[in-house]
């Protein structure tokens, strides 16, 4: 099959599914990470029988941030997208979607963390060109939003401000953008919701869905 996926997999509730990266999050922070010394068999096994993730994650690329060992998973339990900025465009929103409706995930969590060196350089007021001037623009309305200026002024008060304003717009896009995922939740069978990492303690802040949901579904 096209997505690998084995289909006699019993996917969790949503909220169980949220419930298991939450107890994850919690593992990591406190230095509790389950010992996985069978990675590479658990790799083999779903070649041969596929993949079966319990959540979809969109999050930033950055290095020190990786899903899987923030929310202390192992190989094939996360279907993740990665971008700098956590923006979601039409190749991440299709990414997202065949996560929900393909390999059918009860849960998706956009994930933006503290510290975001794209979100940054759009609050300090850096020129970008090329492409990443184009990555920038959904950051840049997240700047418009909380009334910031994209100038260095406001330092890290703004700069939390718009982590979590973007995080709040990618889902937005997500759900405009995505028939499928809109009909997932609105049905209740999938969540979508946010959270920021904490890079300095570990631990992710969980927003939640989005405060205008109901309107956007």
């Amino acid at each position: 099959m096209l997505d690998g996926m084995d289909r006699d997999v019993q996917q969790p509730e949503p909220l169980e599914a949220l419930d298991r990266l939450m107890t994850g999050n919690d593992r990591f922070a406190t230095d509790r990470r389950l010992e996985r010394a069978t990675e590479l068999a658990r790799l083999k096994d779903a070649a041969v029988h596929g993949q079966s993730p319990f959540a979809t994650v969109v999050c930033c690329s950055d290095s020190r941030c990786p899903p899987e060992v923030i929310f202390d998973q192992g190989l094939g339990e996360l279907f993740t997208v990665r971008v700098a900025g956590n923006v979601c465009g039409p190749n991440e929103t299709a990414s997202a979607e065949y996560g929900m409706t393909v390999l059918r995930t009860p849960l998706c969590v956009v994930l933006g963390h503290t510290g975001c060196g794209a979100v940054g350089a759009v609050v300090g007021g850096e020129s970008l060109s090329g492409n990443m001037l184009r990555l920038s623009r959904q950051i840049q309305q997240a700047v418009h939003n909380v009334g910031g200026s994209g100038s260095p002024a406001g330092g890290d008060a703004l700069l939390a401000q718009v982590v979590r304003e973007n995080v709040w717009l990618s889902i937005e896009e997500l759900l405009r953008s995505s028939g499928e995922i809109r009909r997932l939740v609105a049905d209740g069978r999938a969540e979508l919701v946010g959270a920021v990492l904490e890079m300095s303690s570990g631990r992710a802040s969980w927003l939640g869905r989005h405060p205008r949901q109901a309107g956007l579904i």
